[in-house]
């Protein structure tokens, strides 16, 4: 049995597959991945299929509240 601190479970219960992400708030999977590459949104570590990446929700919801559709439109926010 392997032992995991507290923040881990908490992270990945707000993990979320990129295409359900992009499903759930409504974003391009692209835009989604191009955020993710920029390093915007922080992914979460699993054991598994490696092809799935696992996006921290909060991050997504948090961007995607600020994401217009449209070339040009969003800007990119001022991270604390």
């Amino acid at each position: 049995m392997t032992y995991r601190r507290p923040s881990d479970t908490l992270e990945r219960m707000n993990a979320i597959p990129l295409s359900r992400a992009a499903a759930k708030y409504n974003v391009p999977v692209t835009t989604l991945s191009n955020w993710y590459h920029a390093g915007l949104i922080r992914s979460v570590d699993h054991e598994g299929d490696r092809r799935v990446v696992l996006l921290f929700e909060p991050d997504v919801a948090a961007l995607a509240a600020q994401y217009r559709p449209g070339r040009g439109r969003w800007k990119r926010p001022v991270l604390a």
